[in-house]
Parts: structure tokens; C-alpha cells; sequence
């Protein structure tokens, strides 16, 4: 038999009349929808008696169990922070997992194994052809090793389509942050996108994310006038910015473009004066005069804003493509508009590269950055005191950089005029760079050599060669860096 009985509480048990409830006995008082019981503050926020700022207060002044520990002297300090630290240790690896991950169609998948199935038979057909080889049966060797080099080449290029992903992933916040920036300016905004199934490395796509804010913001910012303004200059009251994606050649072409006023030649160049950036009788070309606006701290706006006026963002953007390999040009017309053009390489694992030679060593340059190669004439050599060596290409007096000087090597060829000089350009500055000899036109797979040896100045990273030798991959911008201060690199 069971019998239940009616506990009373004693005196000690019994709550006080002008105690306040605790959290967790009012909370049991409310359940919510789900039956789990409503937080205290829920409770006095939707009975309108404490606002949800005077909420958040309170509850930001509530303190840590770490800090209550300390204060207790159950713990030191220091154990708090070691604790701290393996909670972050052991929450890493799924989030660098999660980062790492990427979505594969499954058509791709299928190609690649059916690649890989004709790249076992390729290879079933020479280890047939091996154990049995006679000198009469050179052409059908030819044949195979063709087949199998074609095979080779499709399965590479199927591979880096995995990491290929549409521009538009990157293109997706745009019209919302179009949509904010039209109600902060007060102006009227429409965003045209095309080109958004354009597909682009992975890597690349994650890395053109911010510049590409900039220029947007930009765009709306400085490029577009107010509706009473563009009405007076005969403009529709909404303007239009235009992000757009194609492919080019072997690299991919992102235009910003905008139908606003334009870049204002005379202002940006009596900006330029009074930062000191140029002399007020210094001839410089419209071009130069829009690279202008890339010079950090540099800015044209009359007052600072949350979106513009502090000179920080455009020089962001040169800097962050000229990491990736790209280039960032400008288009512009007064009162009519002005597109950015940024190119960039379809993907950073492979680039088209120029394979040199000095002395006994083989060096590649990325083809990005030559503009052409000369073997210079005496009288096109100069020595200048205080700039070294320079040549004359086209009227341009331009620095002749010794590549067997900056790495310490022994040469074939110490005259110019018997070498040959590469003239390179990177940020707008150009230098010519001296080699032996042109050796041909090839892709390679670049290897970081920071992760497999250490950072060296002028090098961009390393490369197997087709003979099983290491080559280097010239960094362009290094390369000046070096030339100007004139420090050659331990061999």
C-alpha cells in the first residue's frame, strides 16, 4: 500500500517576504512553448518591465565562473588560463576541418575516375610494352607516352576544376550591402550582376572578398552623385553600379564599374601636391594620376564618414590583389563613370612562368610580369653615379638588375649586350632583369618554400623541373626591393 503525505516547510525553508525570487524559481513559474522554463529576464522584458538594453547590462555585469573560482581562492589565475587554453586547443581541429571542407559536384567526381580508370590502362599498356620492348617498337612507345601525357594533363586540369568554384559565392553580399549604403548616402542605387557562374580557385574567390567591398563602397560613395545632382547633369535619379566576371586568356577579368562622376583629375593631383606625393610642376600621365588614389592614407572625400574620408581601403585593395598575382587597372571619364578592372590568375596552385638561365641555374618568372625581353645595344647602357647601371628602352631610362649578383652565382655572360635582359613591371615600376638565356615558355606547379625550408627575399616559391631539378620562382616585387637597397641574397 501506498500512501503519500503533505510535507510542510519549517520556518527556515520558507521564503522571505521581500526576497526577490531567484532566476531559477521564477523561470520554473513560466514554462515556455517547449516546456523548458523561461529565463527571468524574458519574463521582464516582455511585461515591459525592463528594457532589452537595461537587460543585456545587467547581464554583461554578471560574473564568470573563472573569476568567482579566483576570488573564492579555489583556483589560481593561472590555472583559469591554462584551462582557457585547451578549451580553444580542443575547439580548433573541428573548426579548421569545417574551414577546410569545400562542395564538389558529383559530375566532376565521375570524369575523374573515369580519368583515372584511363590512366591505369595507359599504364598497364607501357608495363606490357616494357617487359617485352624491342628497338622496332620505338613508335608505338611514342604513342603511348603521348597518351599517357594527355592523360596526365586532363586528370591536372580536372583536379584544379574541384577547386573551382562561381564568383558568385563572392557576389552574394553585395546587394545587401548596396541596399545599406543607398539608405546611409541617400541615394538611389541599383546593382547589375553578370558573369556569376564564372568559376575561380577557391583560395582566390575567399581572398577577393574584402577588396572587392572596397571597391563597391567606393563606388557608391565617391562615384555615384545624389539624385538632385544627377538629374541636373541629365542622369537617370538612380545610379548603377556593375559587377561583372569573365575570363580572359588564361586569368580571370572582375570589373566594378559605375555611371557616377568620375575621378576629377585636377582634384586628386592638388591632393596629391599638398600630401607631397608629387611636385606642383611634375609632368605625370593620366594614369599615374589615378594610381594615386591606391597611396595609403590618400582620400578626396571633404568630410570623414563611417564609409569613407580616412585613405584606407584603396591601397588595401592594390595590395591584396598584387598578392595574388593580379593586377588592378582604371577606366574613367568625367561625368560619365569610372570601371575597375581587376585581373587575376585562375588559380594560385599553377601559373604560366618564363624558364631562364644563369650560369648552371634555372629560374622561373611569372609571365604576368614581363612586358618583353631585349638584348641592348652599347649605346642604350648608361652608368649613372648613385643609380648604377641603367638602359634606354624606348626613351625610359630603367635599372639593370644582375640576377647572378643577387644570388651570388657564377655566370655564362657578364656583357649586357651579349645577355638578355628581361624588362619586368610590377605597382607600376619597372626594372631589367639580366639572364643568360631564354630557355621557353611552361606551366608550373608552384611549392611554398616557406613551409619547406624558409622565406627567401626575391623568391616566390620553388618548382620541380621537368629534368628532376629544383627551380626558383622569381617574386617580381622582392626583386626591387633588392635592387633598390642593393643587398644580394646569400646563395
Amino acid at each position: 500500500m501506498l500512501t503519500i503525505d503533505k510535507i510542510e516547510a519549517t520556518a527556515a525553508q520558507q521564503p522571505h517576504p521581500s526576497a526577490s525570487p531567484s532566476p531559477s524559481s521564477a523561470s520554473a513559474a513560466s514554462p515556455n512553448d517547449s516546456g523548458e522554463p523561461k529565463p527571468l529576464g524574458e519574463i521582464l522584458v516582455e511585461s515591459g518591465v525592463v528594457s532589452r538594453e537595461t537587460l543585456d547590462k545587467a547581464l554583461a555585469q554578471q560574473k564568470r565562473v573563472g573569476e568567482i573560482l579566483v576570488e573564492q581562492h579555489a583556483v589560481t589565475p593561472q590555472q583559469i588560463s591554462q584551462a582557457l587554453q585547451k578549451q580553444q586547443e580542443s575547439a580548433a581541429p573541428k573548426k579548421g576541418v569545417d574551414a577546410a571542407s569545400i562542395r564538389v559536384d558529383t559530375a566532376k567526381i565521375d570524369k575523374l575516375i573515369n580519368l583515372v580508370g584511363e590512366l591505369v590502362i595507359t599504364q598497364s599498356m607501357l608495363s606490357d610494352l616494357g617487359s617485352r620492348f624491342e628497338v622496332g617498337q620505338l613508335a608505338v612507345l611514342l604513342e603511348r607516352i603521348a597518351q599517357l601525357e594527355r592523360n596526365t594533363r586532363e586528370i591536372q586540369e580536372r583536379v584544379m576544376g574541384i577547386r573551382m568554384l562561381p564568383i558568385g559565392n563572392a557576389f552574394s553580399r553585395f546587394p545587401r550591402l548596396v541596399r545599406d549604403l543607398s539608405g546611409k548616402a541617400g541615394k538611389k542605387i541599383q546593382l547589375v550582376l553578370s558573369g556569376e557562374e564564372t568559376e575561380l580557385d577557391k583560395t582566390v574567390i575567399e581572398s577577393i572578398g574584402d577588396p572587392l567591398t572596397h571597391l563597391v563602397r567606393n563606388s557608391a560613395d565617391h562615384g555615384l552623385e545624389p539624385p538632385d545632382e544627377r538629374v541636373a547633369a541629365g542622369k537617370p535619379e538612380q545610379g548603377t553600379i556593375h559587377l561583372n566576371a569573365f575570363h580572359e586568356g588564361g586569368s580571370i577579368c572582375i570589373t566594378v564599374q559605375d555611371d557616377g562622376r568620375g575621378l576629377n583629375r585636377d582634384r586628386i593631383l592638388a591632393k596629391a601636391v599638398k600630401q607631397g606625393l608629387v611636385t606642383e610642376n611634375e609632368k605625370i600621365s593620366d594614369d599615374q594620376i589615378w594610381g594615386l588614389i591606391f597611396k595609403p592614407g590618400f582620400s578626396t572625400a571633404e568630410k570623414v564618414t563611417d564609409v569613407s574620408g580616412r585613405g584606407v581601403g584603396m591601397d588595401v585593395v592594390k595590395r591584396n590583389i598584387e598578392g595574388l598575382g593580379g593586377t588592378v587597372s582604371i577606366k574613367t571619364a568625367l561625368g560619365k563613370g569610372t570601371t575597375f578592372t581587376l585581373k587575376l590568375p585562375l588559380t594560385l596552385a599553377i601559373i604560366e612562368g618564363m624558364t631562364v638561365r644563369v650560369g648552371t641555374d634555372t629560374y622561373i618568372v611569372p609571365l604576368l610580369s614581363i612586358l618583353q625581353s631585349i638584348q641592348p645595344k652599347q649605346d642604350c647602357l648608361k652608368t649613372v653615379v648613385g643609380k648604377g647601371e641603367l638602359v634606354n628602352v624606348h626613351g625610359t631610362y630603367l635599372p639593370v638588375m644582375r640576377l647572378y649578383e643577387v644570388f651570388s652565382l657564377k655566370p655564362e655572360l657578364t656583357d649586357p649586350t651579349k645577355a638578355i635582359l628581361l624588362i619586368l613591371e610590377t605597382e607600376g615600376e619597372r626594372v631589367a632583369v639580366m639572364v643568360d638565356e631564354i630557355l621557353g615558355q611552361q606551366q608550373v606547379v608552384i611549392k611554398s618554400m616557406e613551409q619547406n625550408f624558409r622565406k627567401v627575399e626575391g623568391v616566390a616559391g620553388a618548382t620541380i623541373l621537368g629534368d628532376g631539378t629544383v627551380g626558383f620562382i622569381l617574386d617580381v616585387r622582392g626583386l626591387l626591393n633588392i635592387a633598390r637597397h642593393g643587398l644580394p641574397v646569400a646563395a
